[in-house]
């Protein structure tokens, strides 16, 4: 089939074009990896809580007599926080200490019994040994040895009785002294006492109020507050990586600038509801401006290494998409290099292996570049 001249010039010209653009070369720009200070970190929600909190409730049933302290008020370990009237307890507590009396009495009284009968007792047994004796070379009438012997088995009869009525004496006065023991424990428990130095942030009560044993709502609620807790919840993408004494920084919303500190604990479990590890970081309150509630960002460090990196945009993956290669310009043509990658801080990527300081890679290019290609280098 013939074709006329000039759609032949026209197709010929067309090629041309293609044929130019086709060894034109790419432009692009490079950057070569670089040692710096890479961190992996976690930032994840902060709650300040109270050292140590206690719920204070009643040991002992009564009615409140005096109220010592109010919310916000300061108090040491040991401080009386209120009173509970427990008259009860007073009656029954004078009325064992009378019984004790009495039962002190009888024990002197018979201890002074015991030592007669011992006495006799001791004086009986020397006399029977003394007859026995002279039984045996017929000094004496078997009658007589008889007697002795018989007076002897009374006196020891009699001391065994004595002393088992002391045993039964001391047995009743320990039971006596046991209930003595508990009842001034209890009263003592009518004082409600803070069980840590800290600041009230709740009472319930009021003079006349009655208290039962372990019921209604806490008489007082204690807080510990010149040491803090912030609680973490790290995830479990990042929970392997916490470790005591990691370095933290907390940002309240309440303070301008962070505050300091280092991981002091973790739980050492997942929390099997939420899938975090529960992390706690000790603050010392000294100003008293920090208060359990306050809600923040607690940004952990949880690894920190001088490394090799690369710029996150210049990563790519293989055309099969299954291994991971940076765009190395050498001579003016592209040459694919897998990597090995490390630390990600969302930004720079650690390279473990691939790559040196003075290679140039192909940073900023959305396309692809074929291993060979011919680029141009933008300065």
């Amino acid at each position: 089939m013939n074709m006329k001249p000039h759609r032949i010039l026209v197709g010929l010209v067309a090629l041309s074009a293609l044929a130019a653009i086709s060894v034109q070369a790419a432009a692009v720009k490079t950057v070569s990896p670089s040692q710096t200070t890479i961190k992996r970190t976690t930032a994840q929600p902060a709650t300040v809580t109270a050292y140590h909190q206690a719920e204070i409730i009643s040991k002992v049933d009564g009615y409140v007599g005096s109220i010592k302290v109010d919310i916000g008020d300061k108090v040491k370990a040991g401080q009386v926080l209120a009173e509970v009237s427990v008259p009860e307890m007073a009656y029954r507590l004078e009325a064992k200490l009378a019984e004790l009396d009495q039962f002190q009495f009888k024990r002197r009284q018979l201890t002074a019994e015991v030592n007669v009968i011992e006495a006799e007792h001791s004086a009986l047994e020397s006399e029977n040994k003394r007859i026995q004796q002279l039984l045996k070379t017929k000094s004496v009438t078997q009658k007589l040895g008889d007697e002795v012997a018989s007076r002897f088995e009374a006196a020891k009869a009699k001391l065994a009785a004595a002393q088992a009525q002391v045993a039964s004496l001391d047995s009743q006065r320990r039971k006596v002294q046991a209930t003595i023991d508990e009842t001034k424990v209890m009263i003592a428990y009518a004082s409600i006492k803070a069980p840590f130095p800290g600041i009230i942030t709740q009472r319930s009560i009021s003079p006349g109020d009655y208290v039962r044993t372990g019921e209604g709502t806490p008489l007082f609620t204690v807080a510990q507050v010149d040491k803090l807790r912030v609680t973490v919840g790290i995830p479990e993408r990042d929970a392997i990586w916490i470790d005591k004494g990691d370095k933290a920084s907390i940002q309240l919303s309440a303070l301008p600038k962070p505050i300091e500190a280092t991981v002091t604990r973790t739980s050492g479990s997942l929390d099997p509801k939420t899938r975090t590890l529960a992390t706690e970081i000790e603050i010392i309150n000294g100003t008293g401006q920090l208060l359990p509630g306050m809600f923040g960002k607690a940004t952990i460090t949880m690894q920190e290494k001088n490394a090799l990196v690369i710029p996150a945009n210049t990563i790519r993956f293989d055309q099969h998409g299954d291994e991971m290669i940076v765009y190395v310009v050498q001579n003016g043509t592209v040459k694919h290099v897998p990597v090995t990658l490390g630390l990600d801080d969302g930004h720079q990527i650690e390279v473990l292996s691939g790559l040196t300081e003075q290679d140039q890679i192909v940073t900023g290019m959305l396309g692809r570049l074929k291993d060979g290609a011919s680029v141009e280098l933008i300065k």
